[in-house]
């Protein structure tokens, strides 16, 4: 006997995005305190902000992160928005 395995189907509901927005709002959060821990204090006497590269490389790994993780936060709600939609056209009909 044969067995098909059938996908499972992702949420794509707006209830499918809220994992996606708290990620996205607590690597915001983290990076924006590693900003302001690192440029709230005075800069050297050249005007200057001096980091290791250890903390550069952090500071641009979490951008990059928070802005990969909105992107797909932003393109989920655009498909659910249209699922949406599409499902309300077809009760109306």
């Amino acid at each position: 006997m044969t067995t098909t395995h059938q996908p499972i189907e992702p949420d794509l509901s707006y209830f499918g995005l809220e994992p996606l927005i708290c990620d996205t709002h607590s690597i915001v959060d983290v990076l924006f305190g590693l900003i302001d821990q690192h440029f709230s204090v005075e800069p050297d006497e050249h005007h200057r902000y001096v980091l290791s590269e250890q903390e550069g490389a952090r500071l641009f790994y979490l951008a990059g992160l928070a802005f990969s993780i909105s992107k797909a936060a932003q393109e989920g709600f655009y498909v659910a928005h249209d699922n949406e939609r599409k499902a309300q056209g077809k009760e109306a009909a």
